[in-house]
């Protein structure tokens, strides 16, 4: 680790393992923060996950002319015929608006019946952390934005990168990492945070910096139990 990206004095740490628990993001220098939205920035994952999924199947159920359970088997068939793991992308591969997809399933579920809410505490931890700040996530960028706004942390990020801007391209793809590197001119003094390991070597093994979101066996570095 290159002490010009860290003030390595000012780390307090805890050892275990392999694994160090940092304090928190307050004890790291970067020039760019990259963050993973789901799973990070917020927690209710799953939940926030079956409420994209029936908007999906319910906009299917309309624009096919069939019953929920006729569009259940049709979501995972065109998940297939275009080889993509979300629906969204799918559906705009089949022909349909972007934005008729987005207002009624995304924009349509309740953020606070998920649990996400203003939170001075996250405020604070962006506001505190110099360099500039950006999202890479694996889900649709404008559900990034979303959640960013009812969090009170939007004005913070200056890109927010996910599957309509990348496409095919998600992480672990080393792709994903250029394209952010790309979009905000920033090449050196990295630091990303994600809760997959996956993901998280592949940034090391790009360059970056990484810290992950949770513990893990598999992993060798710094982590945090939770954003702080």
């Amino acid at each position: 680790m290159e002490a010009r990206f860290f003030n390595l004095a000012s780390i307090k740490f805890i050892r275990r393992k392999k694994m160090i628990e940092l304090r928190s993001l307050r004890d790291l220098n970067a020039n760019l923060w990259v963050f993973d939205c789901d799973g990070v920035i917020y927690k209710n994952v799953k939940e926030a996950e079956k409420e994209v999924v029936d908007k999906m199947i319910q906009f299917i159920a309309l624009r096919y002319g069939c019953n929920f359970e006729k569009a259940i088997f049709t979501r995972k068939e065109l998940l297939r015929k275009h080889d993509v793991s979300h629906s969204i992308t799918a559906l705009i591969y089949e022909g349909f608006n972007e934005q008729e997809i987005l207002n009624k399933t995304y924009f349509a579920i309740n953020l606070k019946e998920l649990g996400i809410m203003p939170s001075l505490e996250i405020q604070d931890l962006f506001a505190s952390l110099s360099g500039q700040k950006a999202v890479l996530t694996n889900n649709h960028e404008e559900f990034a934005k979303a959640v960013l706004n009812q969090l009170g942390v939007l004005g913070h990020f200056s890109a927010i990168y996910g599957i309509s801007k990348l496409g095919r391209i998600q992480k672990p793809d080393l792709r994903a990492f250029q394209a952010i590197q790309d979009a905000v001119g920033i090449y050196e003094g990295i630091v990303f945070i994600d809760d997959k390991v996956k993901n998280i070597i592949a940034a090391a093994n790009f360059g970056w910096t990484t810290i992950l979101l949770g513990s893990s066996d598999e992993y060798d570095g710094f982590w945090l139990p939770k954003l702080r």
